[in-house]
């Protein structure tokens, strides 16, 4: 056996035994893989973002590859290791949003991608040129342009597969996996039963599911989609509950009509109504018309008008399924301001109390129906342990940036709870109590940049990031030191809980 064959063999049997792993003589102290499904309440995820500058004006994405904040592959892998994480997201882009014609050539995508994923510092002066070029070329202002769904797949399936190299030497832990992220928009239909509101939805239905699949497929082929932990819906703007339930069926479905049933091995996360946290009436959902019918436009089968059994549903295409809470407001329900003016006595609206936020994040008709999908987990939690569970994703920010008050103090800046966070860990530990699972998580980017520091901003702890870089990973400036975050990462880890002020 060669030494690169036993480095190899060293290295994965460190990982299934949660044993040490050896690069270049140090010892990396690795925790066993995630179980296969990983289980929702042992979700300890975070964001990766696509490089983004949102100073740019003229451009707000500029990349469909992770933002790396122009480190080596091993190091920000590694950081994001020691932090106990053992998930991330990786974000693709629904199919027709991308390019039927390929405008960028098989050698200029491959460069470009080469490239991508190496630090400022390690391109050669014709990399930086010839990236910097392609990069304006599929520069676009809410998004990329003139990239195939192919080219997608490639530069990710780079990605995934530089990490395994990474895992083979030695130099990771390997125990990140990645839950794929496809965010499209399934608007509440006043009547869904009409013809075009129901071939609308399925047109919907079968891009999310094809992108999916083609992405999954392509790492199954490539040995790669050990990577891949499962999927999430999210950011749909349905607010029904009566039709958002049997979407996420259908999609989860046509997924394994694609994949020879890849989901039945994977976690499904699917968010809220609206933007993530509109639950209201999810505890009452019945079968919709002509489920029961062979070309009803569904994918399951069911009795119209009868409760729709969604748990057991949902666990015969799933490894695991978790609701994903995504306290995410966007013109689609009461506003917290409304509702305290509305409906709570002694109110204040500049001043709302973890007892206000308590009362309009539960209400299930003027507030966001949290204890409708309490009640509908904890309900189903003995029979459907793998299904009923709820992991919280974070705020708009996909954060806590907007839920931690900064308080000046002689030591430094204290991050300090705001009602809404109080009120919300209040109400996930005592859901817990009553069955299902309730503390995982998939909140905060791994990393944050000068690119995302608004003007004036001075403070890097600031709930949105477990690490800050002094980098520009679009303009190349700064020194590139890296900073730990731990307050933030304190309450990363303690969620439900709150971390010892």
């Amino acid at each position: 056996m060669g030494p690169r064959r036993a480095l190899m063999t060293l290295c994965v049997a460190a990982a299934l035994c949660g044993a040490p792993a050896v690069a270049g003589g140090k010892s990396l102290s690795c925790p066993a893989p995630n179980p296969q499904p990983i289980t929702p309440d042992s979700v300890h995820g975070i964001v990766t973002r696509i490089q983004i500058n949102p100073k740019a004006g003229r451009s707000i994405a500029l990349s469909i590859h992770r933002a790396m904040q122009d480190q080596d592959l091993a190091t920000w892998m590694r950081q994001i290791e020691e932090a106990g994480v053992n998930m991330a997201e990786l974000l693709l882009l629904p199919n027709d949003r991308l390019s039927a014609e390929q405008k960028i050539g098989p050698e200029d995508w491959q460069a470009y991608t080469d490239a991508a994923l190496l630090p400022f510092w390690e391109r050669t002066p014709a990399q930086q040129a010839r990236y910097k070029s392609i990069r304006e070329r599929i520069t676009a202002k809410n998004g990329i342009k003139d990239i195939t769904p192919a080219q997608q797949d490639q530069i990710l399936l780079a990605f995934l597969r530089r990490l395994e190299a990474l895992k083979a030497s030695g130099q990771i832990c390997g125990n990140v996996q990645f839950i794929v992220v496809l965010r499209r928009w399934f608007q509440t239909a006043a009547d869904p039963s009409n013809r075009r509101a129901t071939e609308k939805r399925l047109a919907s239905e079968a891009v999310y599911a094809q992108t999916i699949a083609d992405f999954t497929n392509a790492a199954a082929e490539s040995h790669l989609d050990r990577w891949l932990a499962g999927i999430m819906f999210t950011e749909h703007t349905n607010t029904d509950m009566n039709q958002l339930l049997p979407i996420t069926l259908d999609l989860a479905a046509r997924i394994n009509g694609l994949t020879h049933d890849w989901l039945k091995s994977r976690l499904m996360i699917a968010t809220g109504g609206g933007f993530g946290d509109q639950f209201n009436g999810i505890d009452k959902v019945t079968c919709p018309d002509r489920a029961d019918e062979p070309d009803g436009g569904y994918q399951f089968t069911c009795r119209s008008g009868r409760p729709l059994d969604f748990f057991g549903l949902i666990a015969k295409q799933t490894g695991s399924f978790a609701f994903g809470y995504k306290l995410f407001n966007w013109n689609t329900a009461p506003t917290p301001l409304s509702y305290c003016q509305t409906r709570r006595r002694d109110c204040e609206p500049k001043n709302l109390t973890a007892a206000d936020w308590t009362d309009y994040l539960n209400d299930p008709k003027a507030g966001l129906g949290f204890a409708d999908l309490a009640s509908f987990v904890n309900r189903n939690a003995a029979a459907y342990p793998q299904a009923a569970n709820v992991i919280f994703v974070g705020n708009s920010a996909d954060s806590i940036f907007k839920m931690v008050e900064a308080t000046p103090e002689p030591s430094g800046t204290r991050l300090a709870p705001a009602p809404n966070l109080v009120a919300l860990t209040t109400l996930f530990q005592d859901a817990a109590r009553k069955g299902g699972g309730w503390s995982g998580r998939l909140f905060m980017d791994g990393y944050g940049d000068q690119d995302r520091l608004t003007e004036g901003t001075t403070e890097t702890d600031n709930g949105g990031y477990l690490f800050f870089v002094d980098r520009s990973p679009s303009e190349f400036t700064g020194t590139g030191k890296v900073t730990a975050n731990p307050q933030s990462q304190a309450y990363w880890r303690a969620w439900p809980k709150l971390p010892a002020q």
